[in-house]
């Protein structure tokens, strides 16, 4: 017996195919990127909400606990007041792990300072380059 795909269409409009529901999360996500630039913050809001209702719409029908958890997570963090940039993050964070591209851990850019033969990491935040090339302002 093989899995089910789930066919992602918005408006009549077919986009792609999905095997997993948070894999469709992310597609659905896609579909809006070419409007992010002229979004303003509560429909940016909205349509991460939408999305995610789309989801959860079709795992009444097939339950997935990872994908409900992540989606759980989501709705946390959306509880309190945004700014546009945390919500671009966010949006762009759920692209990149539907994908199984999460950001770099462990990796990172600090000011390093050289005291008696060790190296200090001087910065308190470092920096993942991997997100600093997706969100840095154009």
């Amino acid at each position: 017996m093989s899995k089910e795909r789930i066919q992602v269409s918005l408006n009549n409009e077919f986009y792609s195919y999905c095997d997993t529901p948070k894999e469709a999360l992310g597609t659905i996500l896609v579909v809006g990127m070419r409007h992010l630039e002229f979004m303003p913050d509560t429909a940016l809001r909205q349509w991460i909400e939408d999305a995610i209702s789309l989801v959860n719409e079709w795992l009444t029908l097939n339950p997935d606990t990872r994908t409900k958890r992540h989606i759980t997570n989501i709705k946390k963090y959306l509880e309190g007041d945004k700014t546009r940039d945390q919500l671009l993050k966010l949006y762009l964070d759920i692209i990149m792990s539907s994908e199984g591209l999460a950001t770099l851990s462990g990796f990172g850019m600090a000011t390093v300072s050289k005291t008696g033969g060790r190296k200090k990491a001087n910065s308190i935040l470092t920096l993942n380059p991997e997100r600093m090339s997706i969100y840095r302002d154009k």
